[in-house]
């Protein structure tokens, strides 16, 4: 892995953007002690890069960069290009110790005047299900709001599925949680030095505001349109892939993994999203986290934390690894979409899924024991799922798009 770069006279002269370039890099322990009970050190990294024009201004980053600025930029773009059939708002959820404004969006369809009340194919409003995705309770973390923004250009594009997601869900979307984190540089805390992924069981209304006020929402949402899907959105800095991380059900321990089993299945992404490197284990050390906390308390067997490396993936058609780049991770987020279509799909045929994936995992010898054991590296054809799933209708409109 290299670090990301930008040049300024390269982008004027030649449009090159983010790359990653340098030579030698290394990153190793050094004499520094971190902390002598523990004997733990801090850790060097160092690379060669050779500066080949004059006069020129150039920026090292360790990931693509998403600024506070870059979101504002891209929400106000998308407000002046909404289709006419797409409800989509942007509140203001609290004020941050920063003072600055913690937003959320609501996208879900729009309500027509001129449908007939006794039309039943008409879904009333009543009867959506609610969806939460969020991302950058890490500030440095940005692939979360790369794949944040894919999943909402996806939600108001006119696509058909995206029509059909918005007809069924009311989906609530928080993109950028610490934003102080962000707009100050730092990797992992709020301004209260808090890392805002373990303060969500009981997080302070002065200190934690962000957590604390998107607790009351999605509690909220769940009253009115209860909730189907949550996944908060994370970079990763040792892994390869994308891959989510699960709760446990002790009662029926393969629902948890239905939603990223159809994740890793969904066409043209070249196995980005990884099932087999995805985990399914309430932990105890986690256990103030929005993936287990949410979990607890909702009930709901949907909860995950999807993880994204900031390197890349290796790609089994090509055989080799690859960059993540932009585009990647707005792919992830489109993907995610597509997967929720799927799956309400399956609920649509009265298909008993969790059946299925046992089914899979009896003829596939998936590992869904928890995230300990090794993985079987097997990848499932599309035959396969569609004759464990029994309907092959579901799938094949999916693909369509």
């Amino acid at each position: 892995m290299k670090p990301v770069i930008f040049s300024e006279k390269k982008y004027q002269n030649s449009n090159i953007g983010w790359h990653r370039d340098g030579q030698n890099v290394k990153y190793f322990k050094n004499n520094i002690i971190k902390d002598k009970k523990k004997s733990k050190y801090y850790y060097t990294l160092s690379f060669s890069y050779t500066f080949d024009l004059s006069q020129d201004t150039t920026y090292f980053a360790y990931s693509l960069p998403y600024t506070y600025s870059d979101l504002n930029k891209f929400l106000k773009n998308l407000e002046n290009n909404i289709p006419n059939n797409v409800q989509f708002k942007r509140r203001q959820l609290c004020s941050t110790l920063g003072q600055n404004q913690l937003e959320y969006l609501t996208i879900t369809s729009k309500k027509n005047q001129d449908e007939n009340i006794n039309d039943k194919n008409i879904n009333d409003e009543n009867e959506k299900k609610g969806v939460v995705f969020m991302a950058r309770q890490h500030p440095g973390e940005t692939t979360g709001s790369f794949m944040i923004e894919g999943v909402i250009e996806f939600l108001i594009s006119e696509n058909e599925i995206a029509s059909n997601l918005r007809e069924n869900y009311v989906f609530k979307i928080v993109p950028m949680i610490n934003i102080d984190g962000v707009i100050h540089g730092n990797n992992r805390c709020s301004l209260s030095g808090s890392d805002l992924n373990r303060k969500w069981g009981n997080p302070d209304k002065n200190l934690h505001p962000e957590i604390y006020y998107t607790k009351q929402m999605i509690h909220s949402l769940n009253v009115s349109h209860p909730i189907q899907l949550i996944i908060d959105f994370h970079g990763h800095s040792r892994k390869q892939n994308a891959f989510f991380y699960g709760n446990n059900d002790s009662f029926k321990p393969e629902i948890t993994k239905i939603f990223p089993y159809i994740c890793s299945q969904i066409e043209n992404q070249n196995n980005i999203i990884n099932f087999n490197d995805s985990k399914f284990k309430s932990d105890l050390n986690f256990k103030e986290t929005a993936r287990m906390c949410l979990f607890n308390e909702l009930k709901i067997p949907n909860v995950f934390t999807l993880e994204a490396s900031f390197y890349g993936y290796y790609s089994k058609q090509q055989q080799q690894n690859n960059d993540f780049w932009q585009k990647d991770y707005n792919l992830i987020g489109q993907n995610v979409c597509k997967a929720l279509f799927c799956m309400g799909q399956i609920n649509d045929y009265n298909l008993n899924y969790v059946d299925a994936l046992k089914q899979l995992n009896k003829e596939q010898q998936i590992d869904l024991s928890g995230s300990e054991s090794d993985p079987s590296g097997d990848e499932l054809s599309e035959k396969d799922i569609k004759k464990a799933l029994n309907s092959k209708q579901w799938w094949q409109r999916s693909q369509k798009y």
